[in-house]
């Protein structure tokens, strides 16, 4: 129903399963499998993607600050504010719901430039208040 090429880093327990139950094989040519990645080949793999389908509510902060649309396949949310901001979507694990999350992603108006966990400036802040102190 889509053409958007899709790339799954898929846990080896996951294919594993996928395959036991005969799933694997059935949608193997509809999708790029790969082995896990890192840290920065996800962070790689992220930053060149059109939109994200995660669980994992590290990947959805990380979508954000990459400005990649996210779509979460749960019930509830972990990080309200992505919602708020437009930049992620419940979905539920309902097939047809992922689909058109995928389909509206253009129509997004996320709310990209907002900071919602501050303005990145912590780390300086944190050696200006020590430095006062020692000094």
């Amino acid at each position: 129903e889509l053409s958007l090429p899709v790339v799954v880093p898929l846990h080896p327990r996951t294919r594993n399963k996928l395959d036991e139950i005969g799933l694997l094989h059935k949608y193997q040519k509809d999708l790029t499998l790969m082995d896990p990645v890192g840290y920065l080949d996800f962070i790689t793999l992220l930053k060149n993607a059109r939109a994200i389908i995660t669980d994992s509510g590290g990947a959805q902060r990380e979508a954000f600050y990459a400005k990649v649309p996210c779509i979460t396949p749960m019930y509830t949310y972990e990080w309200k504010e992505l919602f708020d901001l437009d930049a992620n979507v419940l979905t539920g694990a309902n097939k047809q719901s992922i689909i058109d999350a995928v389909k509206s992603i253009e129509d997004r108006k996320p709310r990209w430039n907002a900071k919602p966990y501050g303005r990145g400036d912590t780390s300086k802040r944190i050696v200006k208040t020590l430095l006062k102190l020692v000094g």
